[in-house]
C-alpha cells in the first residue's frame, strides 16, 4: 500500500521473496520504470504522483514548447513500459531542459 522506498527495493526483494541464496547482481530494481515507481512509492504514492503529473499537463498551453514536451513525456512513457528508462540521466535532462520552457512559454518563442 505505501511501497518499500527508493533504496529499499533490493532488500524487499530479498526479504520478501527469499533471495537470500540466489546469486544474482540485478537486484537493483526492475525492467518497467512504471513498476519501479509503483513498488517504491506504493499505491499512495503513485496516486499523488499521477495526481500531480496530470495536473502540471492540464496547465501547459498550447504553444510549441508545450507541444514538443507532450510528445517527448509519452514517448518516454510508451519506452518505460519495456526498460527503465524514466531514471536515465540523459532523459532527466532532456526533461529538466524542456519543463521550464513549456510551462513558461507565454509568446511561443
Amino acid at each position: 500500500l505505501f511501497g518499500v522506498g527508493y533504496n529499499n527495493f533490493c532488500l524487499a526483494r530479498k526479504v520478501f521473496f527469499d533471495e537470500e541464496n540466489l546469486i544474482s547482481h540485478s537486484c537493483s530494481g526492475s525492467d518497467s520504470s512504471l513498476i519501479f515507481i509503483l513498488s517504491t512509492l506504493g499505491i499512495v504514492g503513485f496516486i499523488f504522483l499521477l495526481d500531480l503529473v496530470l495536473s502540471f499537463w492540464k496547465k501547459l498551453e498550447d504553444n510549441q514548447w508545450s507541444i514538443c514536451l507532450k510528445t517527448v513525456l509519452i514517448m518516454i512513457l510508451v519506452h518505460s513500459q519495456f526498460n527503465n528508462s524514466i531514471f536515465y540521466p540523459w532523459v532527466l535532462g532532456i526533461l529538466t531542459f524542456l519543463i521550464p520552457f513549456a510551462s513558461n512559454a507565454k509568446t511561443g518563442r
